[in-house]
């Protein structure tokens, strides 16, 4: 609230990566208090090519709240970005229909137990619809989204 105002804005920031074909990948917690997903899917709007994954449940810090989800997701866009795009996107592997938006759930093992969260992946395309359903309910599932996938 009371840091200095930034040179660049966080617009002119995002134009500044896009012109430089910086790679841009959002995760967000989707019941974020603070950060909604709404700011992640308007950067999606301004760079289209950026990968999105909305992650519930995760809130301000999901890197802190769900590491290990946070790890596989990461692991994996680098991997895409260092194969140029022969290694798919997480998430995305085997789909041969990816739809405008994806969700899939993921479990994993935290303290002796199995956790699951529900990552939806938004593609380059996505309709107002498809935002609207994002945040009337969390664990909406679309066609391709009855896999499992354990990390």
């Amino acid at each position: 609230m009371f840091a200095p105002q930034a040179e660049l804005s966080f617009s002119e920031a995002l134009s500044r990566c896009q012109k430089s074909n910086v790679p841009i990948c959002l995760m967000y917690g989707k019941e974020d208090p603070w950060v909604k997903p709404l700011w992640g899917l308007q950067v999606k709007r301004q760079v289209p090519e950026a990968s999105y994954y909305q992650i519930s449940p995760a809130g301000h810090c999901p890197h802190d709240e769900v590491p290990e989800v946070i790890n596989f997701l990461l692991r994996g866009w680098i991997r895409n970005l260092e194969s140029e795009g022969s290694i798919s996107l997480p998430l995305l592997d085997g789909l041969d229909n990816l739809k405008q938006a994806n969700a899939r759930e993921l479990e994993f093992m935290k303290e002796g137990s199995k956790k699951s969260v529900m990552v939806r992946f938004f593609d380059s395309k996505f309709s107002l619809w498809d935002r609207i359903r994002s945040y009337i309910n969390p664990r909406f599932k679309l066609r391709n989204s009855a896999t499992k996938f354990q990390i």
